[in-house]
């Protein structure tokens, strides 16, 4: 009986190991990529220090409200740094004061009523594919298509980005011109842990820069990259292992990244235009993050840096958030990268 019991046992044991293999997987068309390399690290959680409660009363304007910046009026474009007929794009990557923290509803109370008028009826001309991380569960920020540029398009659909200066800067600057903005951005995303060789980071900039041109090249445009705006640092700033390295990291991540999209770029190639971080708290390490991109922009060409400090950027008014630049000063981040792209479309160097 019990030989009997040890055989049926033995059968029973042997059925369950054969139905423990690994499962198969049917393979399906997977869309193609100018991708060297592939990521391997999955995103960490944004590091940065939790925002405090967000207070019940009204918050008095900004003592600092950015001013408009002017655009100059001719000449507009230097003949031969665009191409005619091309589709100009520029790429907006970075992390969270990238992706966009800023209030509309505090914009609303230091934004003149015109501004506000032009900003929530947004820019035809300058149309913009986002694809960045968002806040409450609330998917509808992240576009599908390129679409023009608003308010709303930031981590959650009552925030926004500094695409809305960038955008107004623009319009102004080079009436008629229409440009792309392909923003792909995540809240708390250091280089040294999202933008190395191989990590998850790099490869999303590489997959959803494709996936805009792709877009563009599918409604009969001709895409041409002639700037790279980048915003950030922050995370970086909080290390003191890691500040030290970020000039290296700087110049790796861009030397891997410029010769994947040569075959895109305008005919000066691709300015970098690069974003300093504020002088907060958090940010213990800013000066060694500030100095090292003021080292990057000055070892070569068509490289720009916007010093956010002296430009008197703020994030010390609106929703008790030290982290995130106030509205006001989110509008003027991105009028200074249009700045800066002007710079570069007269061949200027800074």
């Amino acid at each position: 009986m019990r030989r009997s019991l040890c055989l049926i046992l033995l059968l029973v044991m042997t059925v369950s190991f054969a139905g423990c293999g690994a499962p198969t997987e049917t393979n399906t068309a997977a869309p193609t990529y100018e991708i060297t390399e592939i990521p391997t690290k999955e995103p960490t959680k944004e590091p940065t220090v939790a925002p405090t409660e967000e207070p019940t009363e009204t918050i008095a304007a900004s003592p600092t409200i950015a001013p408009t910046i002017a655009p100059t009026k001719a000449p507009l474009i230097k003949e031969g740094m665009l191409t005619p007929g091309k589709a100009h794009v520029i790429l907006m990557m970075g992390q969270s004061n990238m992706v966009g923290r800023a209030q509309i509803k505090y914009l609303e109370q230091t934004a003149s009523a015109k501004e506000l008028a032009e900003y929530r009826a947004g820019y035809e001309n300058i149309q913009i594919y986002y694809h960045v991380d968002h806040q409450n569960s609330d998917p509808t920020n992240i576009a599908e298509k390129f679409v023009p540029v608003t308010l709303g398009q930031g981590s959650t659909t009552v925030q926004f980005g500094p695409e809305v200066g960038l955008a107004e800067y623009l319009t102004k600057a080079f009436p008629g011109e229409k440009f792309y903005l392909i923003k792909c951005a995540w809240s708390g995303s250091g280089i040294f842990s999202c933008y190395m060789a191989g990590q998850y980071h790099f490869g999303e900039i590489l997959r959803r820069t494709n996936l805009g041109l792709t877009m563009l090249k599918n409604a009969g445009l001709d895409p041409e990259i002639f700037a790279f705006c980048w915003m950030q640092g922050e995370t970086d700033a909080m290390y003191a292992e890691h500040a030290p390295n970020y000039l290296a990291n700087q110049t790796d991540m861009v030397n891997r990244w410029l010769p994947i999209y040569k075959k895109y770029a305008a005919p000066n190639g691709i300015a970098f235009i690069d974003a300093g971080i504020s002088n907060v708290p958090q940010w213990k390490y800013y000066k060694t993050i500030n100095d090292a991109k003021v080292t990057f922009q000055k070892q070569g060409t068509n490289r720009y840096y916007i010093d956010t400090i002296a430009n008197g950027l703020t994030t010390l008014y609106e929703n008790n958030d030290t982290s995130h630049y106030d509205s006001q000063s989110k509008i003027k981040l991105g009028r200074l990268f249009g700045q800066m792209i002007e710079m570069y479309l007269k061949g200027q160097q800074q």
